[in-house]
């Protein structure tokens, strides 16, 4: 019996093991607080992270549906440009972006031109210059004339006759 009165747990007294698990339970408390503290942080920051990504993918969808925007108005002020600038530049600049958007040099960009604006008057002008080719010695010899007499002179010349539909 000496050995179980001189055992320590018997003398430091139940007040003493009250004390030592209060100790401890506030401890485990404390360490449970501070985990629980812990994670709360980290929920809350993954939470602003969560929300950065929301408000940017926001910020996004408005920036592209700028950029589409931009992209159209863009487009139709090229096209407005390309058919009503040449107008007012100075030089020859109309007729190269003629020439170009009809993909033909000048010359044949301008015939094309002629012929669906006034397709009679494409006529008329084809037939004089058939006209003048076909009695170019006869008004060369005119001209040569009225300029060495420095007056108007009056000149024949041979109109063909117009062709005759095949039957």
């Amino acid at each position: 019996m000496q050995g179980v009165e001189q055992s320590p747990i018997l003398k430091r007294g139940a007040e003493h093991y009250a004390a030592a698990l209060e100790r401890s339970g506030e401890g485990l408390v404390r360490t449970a607080a501070q985990q629980l503290e812990r994670q709360a942080s980290d929920l809350e920051r993954a939470g602003r992270v969560l929300s950065l990504h929301v408000a940017s993918a926001c910020e996004r969808h408005v920036q592209n549906r700028l950029l589409w925007i931009v992209g159209g108005a863009g487009l139709v002020l090229g096209i407005l440009l390309t058919l009503f600038a040449p107008r007012v530049l100075p030089g020859p600049v109309d007729m190269a972006v003629a020439s170009t958007a009809m993909n033909a040099d000048r010359w044949n960009a301008g015939i094309s031109l002629m012929q669906s604006g006034s397709p009679g008057g494409w006529n008329n002008l084809i037939q004089a210059s058939n006209l003048v080719r076909d009695n170019r010695p006869a008004l060369t010899a005119c001209a040569e004339a009225a300029a060495t007499a420095k007056k108007d002179q009056r000149c024949t010349i041979t109109v063909a006759a117009p062709a005759q539909p095949a039957q």
